[in-house]
Formats: structure tokens, C-alpha cells, sequence
């Protein structure tokens, strides 16, 4: 059972994030719905991405996500999600890790206003499109990351509902590297954040 209103404050550094006091942005003044134990997979591809395509139906989303700091054991991401021209939406979501291929994520929707004051306040943005389909009775997605800085890079994901779920293996799946930090969204982003920095100084 996890005790969600034991999140920490990314700005007072409070244990409890919807008990501080302080007026802060990346808190959201409405219940946080959605917690849940995320299992994921990250695999590379063997092929290029419009050949994997071509073989499925699939929904595309445009990404944009930051971090918020301090979070302490809990990683605190701002996320915006353009799915039409005319529909987008804006999510907070802290995740705490349990081992490399598994951790606990509450996820709630906020508004505009809420996700601009919290964005002002994290790191630089990891931009990606996102194409989602299923394959044999899973959902896959398909991350191609925009930031030149990673050089077109395309990642793979599988959520599986436990550790020891198998799955069918896609022709066009390459190695698994759901274990090499470089490849965590959250990891890429210091990444980001590093680069920056050497280019000021």
C-alpha cells in the first residue's frame, strides 16, 4: 500500500508536499489520483522507426517534460502532451524508484496555469514524439528524441504488469537497455542540464 501523502516539497524540502504551508509551484491543490507500480522495459530498434510504423496503427503525441529539484527520493516530472492540434494536456507525476526495472508513479492531470508557474521553476525540457500501438496483446511506445543533443535516438518501451511477465518479441526489436541510466528520461535531462552549463562557462 503506498501512503501518497507522503510526498516531499520540491521547494520547503517538507516530507509531506500537500501539508507544507509554503506557496510552491509544483504543488497542485487537488487529490492525486492514479498511483500505481510502473514495470517497464526499454529496448533499442534494429530498423529504422518508418519501417517499424508502416506494420501498425498507431496514435502519435508530442512530449515535452522537465524536473523539478529536491525531490529527494522521489523524482517530481512536469509533463506536456499534445496529442491533436486542438487537444493538449499538462500532468504532474512523482516517481520513486524500487529497483531498475520497476517504481512506484502518482500521476495527476493539472491545468495550464499550474504546469507554466511549476515549468519556470525545472530544468531544461526533453522534447520527443511518442507513438503508441500494440503488438500481440501489448501496448508498445516508440520514443524518437528531438533534443539534437541525443542525435535522433529511439527508444523502445514495453509496461508489463509484472517482472516475470513475457512477452512476444517484435523482429524489429533491438538490444535492451533497460538497465544503462543513460537511456532514463530523468538521466538524459541532467544530461541536458550539464551541457548547458559548460556552454555559460
Amino acid at each position: 500500500m503506498v501512503e501518497v501523502n507522503k510526498v516531499p516539497c520540491s521547494k520547503c524540502l517538507s516530507p509531506d508536499m500537500m501539508m507544507c504551508d509554503c506557496s510552491l509551484p509544483s504543488r497542485v491543490d487537488v487529490p492525486i489520483m492514479n498511483t500505481s507500480q510502473e514495470i517497464e522495459r526499454k529496448f533499442l530498434l534494429n530498423c529504422d522507426l518508418v519501417k517499424v510504423l508502416k506494420q501498425y496503427h498507431h496514435i502519435e503525441q508530442t512530449i515535452t517534460q522537465s524536473y523539478l529539484p529536491d525531490g529527494g527520493e522521489w523524482t517530481i516530472r512536469l509533463r506536456h502532451v499534445v496529442r491533436t492540434a486542438t487537444v493538449d494536456r499538462f500532468y504532474l507525476t512523482l516517481k520513486k524508484k524500487i529497483c531498475a526495472v520497476s517504481c512506484i508513479e502518482i500521476e495527476t492531470e493539472i491545468d495550464r496555469k499550474a504546469y507554466t508557474n511549476a515549468a519556470a521553476h525545472a530544468g531544461p525540457k526533453l522534447c520527443k514524439r511518442r507513438f503508441v500501438f500494440r503488438h500481440e496483446g501489448h501496448t508498445w511506445e516508440i520514443d524518437h528524441f528531438l533534443n539534437p543533443e541525443f542525435n535522433n535516438l529511439v527508444v523502445a518501451e514495453i509496461e508489463l504488469d509484472s517482472i516475470h511477465e513475457t512477452f512476444a518479441t517484435p523482429t524489429w526489436l533491438g538490444k535492451e537497455v533497460t538497465h544503462e541510466r543513460k537511456y532514463k528520461n530523468a538521466k538524459m535531462v541532467k544530461q541536458l542540464k550539464a551541457q548547458s552549463q559548460t556552454i555559460l562557462t
